[in-house]
């Protein structure tokens, strides 16, 4: 046997390829092109067996294909089939038992009072079936009525039907003593009122659905016994789980409708599990009584303290509980409304004016950094880290086991804070204790026994939470595992990116990773090749879930093309998914051995731009940037524009540092040949 969806039209969208999962929803061949919500999902299918039915026209059936072996097996199994139908039904049949009919005499003058009380009229009573007699009930020790052995009293008789049939019968004393038909089976009252209906409501009580019905909601069930009141205190559950496919699978929207108090959250959770998120509706909130200014338990209490059109607010404010990940305008809609009146977002410089003139930092985006060896990768992260923290007072997660001891990669923090490289630092001056208060509060470090990707991420929601870390780097991705296997399979570090871009969205930061590239390959000459995002070790995925890509270069005074005398780093900008925050293009630093900082560089002119010495002073305000956005894809042209005046803007606000400030370099060599630079 096999299901075929296309002989019945049916297209299962985003589920095409599976072959299991359970009930699904889809678009209806016959009704969805007529609906006004046309692209609305109402055709319910079963991945498993081949069933579907829809939830506004009730079409239904199985696309399923049987083959002939299919057909002759039938045939030898039609007979047992039958016979085991009977015994089902012969059993079922034997277990319940039906209760008595009742009584269609009027109702008492005073049970139509009693109800009046509660705000339910004798119209609904009589539609309802509820009617009502003398019987004998349980002693109610708390009033001490019928005290010791119970007695007789007029009861009110709510009568449970399934397809026109009684099936049973629960009593309530006007002192609200409870008792069912013994051996009748427990069905939730007003069954029939939500047959072939789209949505329904389920309340705890008789009593509330009469509240419902008074307002014009037929659509309603009742729990057949309340909450907490099961075999053994827990909330009995047979009369939702027995008819769940024929009467509750199939609705768009289920509103529950519980009493609001603790067994009403218990047996609200209980619902809950039998529903997919977006097809049900909470609804908690009853108002509050006039008299005494205390919320209502439930919906009959709404209906008797503020009347019907307080009960139906109530009833259509319920919390739709939405699947996670499902969002539409009004999630966003302020955001929306901020980028047109300010513009989109254009991110935050970070100091180096080369860099500001092509890319900016966005809280949200993913960040990928690779490069040569030894070209400073990991240096100019810390760098990065350091000039935010210094310009906006960004605080940073850290993941760099290969910079161990800690204390040695603190101090390289420390020395790109105060310009100065070790040797120079006075440990009893006051500029010495400041820098350690500014790296002790922009620098938390990530130091799992495990190196897990889940772990380092849990570690670094906590130092987001605790501290308000605004971003993490990752450096070096080789250290990573995932599932106790390294990062280097496709399929793990596909999952592992999408768990730190989901990680930066939902905690609002920025993430940089830095991942190594493979062995460089050579020309046939013997020079290096240049190194591209696509040359990361583990294949073109960082490439493809990164939001930019950057690649760093080492060019070494000896190379027969560099005319300068002094090694350089070349950044190139090979990846960007918003053109409004970053610009592919090319830059050039200069790279300061025991400060640990990198200097714009000019090859056409062979100038550096020193920066300021020192960073324990706010650097700079955030600028105040162009506000007009564009309405369509800005073009190449007024992006360049928009990044020329920021980059003026940036040299204005930046001085350069007196010449005495600049680093001592008499032989026009940065670098120091008998310095080993860490990278």
């Amino acid at each position: 046997m096999t299901i075929d969806w296309d002989a019945y039209g049916i297209d299962l969208g985003r589920y095409r390829g599976m072959t299991s999962g359970g009930w699904k929803k889809v678009l209806c061949p016959r009704c969805s092109a007529d609906r006004k919500k046309k692209r609305e999902p109402v055709l319910r299918v079963n991945l498993d067996d081949g069933g579907f039915k829809c939830m506004h026209c009730g079409w239904k059936g199985k696309a399923t294909v049987l083959t002939q072996e299919d057909k002759e097996e039938f045939k030898r199994m039609r007979g047992w089939d039958k016979v085991i139908r009977k015994e089902k039904e012969k059993k079922k049949q034997e277990t319940y038992k039906l209760p008595p009919q009742p009584r269609r005499s009027a109702l008492h003058p005073s049970t139509v009072e009693w109800f009046a009380g509660r705000g339910i009229s004798e119209q609904t009573l009589k539609a309802a079936g509820v009617t009502d007699g003398i019987d004998w009930m349980f002693p109610n020790y708390k009033t001490e009525e019928r005290m010791p052995d119970g007695g007789k009293c007029r009861c009110i008789h709510f009568n449970y039907y399934r397809d026109g049939q009684l099936v049973n019968i629960k009593k309530r004393s006007k002192d609200k003593m409870f008792m069912l038909v013994k051996d009748c089976e427990r069905i939730a009252y007003n069954l029939d009122g939500i047959k072939n209906t789209e949505e329904c409501y389920i309340v705890e009580g008789e009593m509330d659905a009469l509240a419902l019905m008074e307002v014009g909601y037929n659509n309603v069930v009742s729990v057949p016994v309340g909450a907490m009141q099961g075999s053994g205190g827990t909330t009995e559950m047979h009369w939702l789980e027995d008819y769940f496919e024929d009467y509750f699978a199939f609705k768009s929207k289920v509103y529950i409708c519980t009493d609001n108090d603790e067994p009403g959250a218990v047996m609200r959770e209980a619902i809950i599990k039998h529903f997919d998120p977006g097809q049900y509706v909470i609804v908690t909130d009853y108002g509050t009584d006039p008299a005494t200014g205390k919320p209502n338990k439930d919906a009959n209490d709404c209906l008797m303290h503020n009347g019907a059109i307080e009960l139906r607010r109530c009833l259509d404010s319920g919390k739709e509980k939405k699947p996670e990940g499902d969002v539409d305008m009004d999630t966003v809609a302020d955001e929306m409304d901020d980028i047109i009146r300010h513009g989109l977002p254009k991110g935050l410089t970070v100091g180096l004016p080369n860099l500001d003139s092509l890319l900016r930092i966005q809280k949200g985006r993913l960040y990928i950094l690779t490069g040569t060896p030894g070209s400073g990768k990991s240096q100019f992260l810390d760098h990065v880290a350091v000039l935010m923290n210094a310009r906006y007072g960004w605080k940073f997660s850290v993941y760099s086991p290969e910079m161990m001891p800690l204390g040695e990669h603190l101090t390289m923090f420390l020395t790109k804070y105060l310009g100065k490289p070790v040797s120079e630092i006075d440990p009893d001056s006051a500029e010495y204790h400041e820098g350690r208060l500014k790296v002790k509060e922009a620098i938390h470090f990530i130091d799992p026994d495990s190196n897990e990707i889940d772990d380092v991420l849990a570690i670094a929601k906590y130092q987001c939470r605790k501290y308000g870390c605004e971003a993490i780097i990752i450096d070096p991705w080789n250290s990573l595992l995932h599932h106790g296997e390294s990062l280097f399979k496709v399929d793990n570090i596909n999952e592992a990116l999408l768990k730190i871009l989901n990680f930066a969205h939902r905690q609002d930061i920025a993430a940089f990773v830095m991942p190594h590239p493979t062995n460089q390959q050579t020309t046939k000459d013997g020079k290096p090749m240049k190194i591209h995002l696509y040359n990361i070790s583990g294949g073109a995925m960082f490439r493809n879930r990164g939001d930019f890509g950057m690649v760093m270069t080492r060019h070494y005074k000896d190379d027969d093309d560099n005319t300068f005398g002094f090694d350089y780093v070349e950044m190139a900008i090979e990846k960007t998914k918003w053109e409004y925050i970053a610009q592919l293009g090319t830059i050039y630093f200069r790279y300061e051995p025991g400060v640990g900082r990198f200097h714009p560089f000019d090859p056409a002119t062979g100038e550096t731009q020193w920066m300021q010495q020192s960073y324990l002073v706010p650097t700079q305000q955030p600028l105040t940037l162009p506000t007009a956005a564009p309405a369509a894809q800005p073009s190449e042209g007024n992006v360049q524009a928009f990044l020329d005046q920021a980059r003026r803007q940036e040299q204005a606000l930046q001085p350069r540092p007196a010449d005495n400030d600049l680093p001592v370099d008499n032989d026009n060599d940065i670098f120091d040949d008998n310095e080993e630079v860490p990278y």
